[in-house]
């Protein structure tokens, strides 16, 4: 099945964005869709990711924007804008059309938020331009108060006072959200849009890692569930255990085989099953399920492999570890990752066999961390 790509764009990159697409022409389906403003994007997000493999939006400010409105990111999420060597290119480019032009004079809206000067001589005197995308990411998380809208309205603010006090002759913008008031007000812009060999390359970088998310997600996966302690009803809690999973599969719509013997449960099903029941690894669904409706605690074991003996060869390992555990064992054979049936808290791998930390863990679930080589 083709992949399905979404570009979220401000109304001024939309045609921009479009005529590009058109000329790289990737390998898969697009929509390009625009937002009025960083309160707006989010809304825009939630409309139309479900029916698309990944989304990119125009700019990191607009990724984070989204981030920040919708705490649960459904599909991946990518940011497209240009380079700083792009945006070095643009200078001279415009340095050469205009060799009068004072750069001091030509201010550089993305710099305004971080408190670091506004202009091109500014922006040229710095050292270390990577930085600048986490000191942006950095500068909106300790201003962020809800109002999503807020660093649009600072660089504006910024902007129409230098322009009033005839202090600046141009702007390069970065935030093109900005544009329609720039516009208004009659200040003159600049705004360079990525080049098409980086945004196609960019699209192919995404579309690999689909194509790898899709064949992990096909993966078979085993879940082993049994009661913690028996206490000589073991029969009658394998079968109150196989009720109420059954019940949770039903009333999730999972698909499932379940088995179940004098030990314990096991669910046969894939990868994408058990990224659906974790929530993309951050928490446990069952073991919620089963707390909420079992009398006595239930351990929850999984396993990923290649094959279905794989995979079961797996879920024996990870019960290994403890028998007190909800844990995740997979072809990579790490175990990164202490949650409960609610939220999660990263460990790292080599402090779980530390004596000092090992005998506190046990009792606790593990799982693996999803940002690890479990997808590589």
């Amino acid at each position: 099945m083709i992949s399905k790509l979404l570009f979220i764009t401000s109304r001024y990159f939309l045609p921009l964005t479009r005529s590009a697409l058109e000329r790289i022409r990737p390998n898969c389906e697009t929509l390009v869709v625009s937002y009025d403003n960083f309160d707006h994007i989010g809304q825009v997000y939630a409309q139309h990711a479900e029916a698309f493999d990944a989304c990119f939006v125009s700019g990191a400010g607009a990724k984070q924007a989204i981030e920040y409105s919708c705490p649960n990111i459904s599909k991946p999420l990518f940011f497209f804008q240009v380079s700083s060597d792009g945006m070095h290119r643009d200078i001279l480019r415009l340095a050469v059309e205009s060799q009068s032009l004072d750069f001091s004079r030509i201010a550089m809206d993305f710099l305004m938020p971080l408190g670091m000067g506004h202009s091109v001589t500014d922006y040229l005197a710095m050292d270390d331009f990577p930085s600048l995308l986490i000191r942006t990411h950095d500068s909106m998380k300790q201003l962020h108060t809800g109002n999503l809208c807020w660093i649009e309205e600072l660089i504006l603010r910024e902007i129409r006072e230098l322009w009033q006090e005839g202090r600046i002759d141009l702007v390069f913008c970065q935030y093109s959200s900005i544009i329609p008031q720039l516009e208004e007000m009659g200040i003159p812009y600049r705004c360079p849009f990525i080049g098409d060999e980086h945004l196609g390359r960019l699209i192919d970088e995404v579309l690999i890692r689909i194509e790898l998310q899709k064949l992990h997600d096909n993966h078979p996966a085993i879940i082993q569930i049994f009661p913690r302690h028996s206490d000589g009803e073991k029969e009658v809690r394998i079968q109150e255990l196989d009720r109420n999973i059954r019940e949770f599969i039903r009333a999730n719509l999972l698909d499932c085989v379940v088995q179940s013997n004098q030990d314990c449960c096991i669910l046969i099903t894939s990868m994408k099953i058990l990224r659906f029941l974790t929530g993309d690894f951050e928490s446990c669904q069952i073991s919620a399920w089963l707390d909420a409706h079992l009398d006595f605690p239930a351990t929850v074991a999984y396993g990923v492999g290649t094959t279905v003996s794989h995979a079961m060869n797996n879920v024996q390992i990870a019960l290994e570890f403890t028998k007190y555990s909800t844990i995740l064992h997979t072809n990579f054979g790490k175990c990164v990752c202490y949650f409960s049936s609610k939220t999660a808290f990263w460990w790292n791998w080599t402090k779980l066999y530390e004596p000092s930390i090992g005998c506190k863990m046990f009792p606790c679930n593990f799982i693996y961390r999803k940002n690890d080589r479990l997808y590589i």
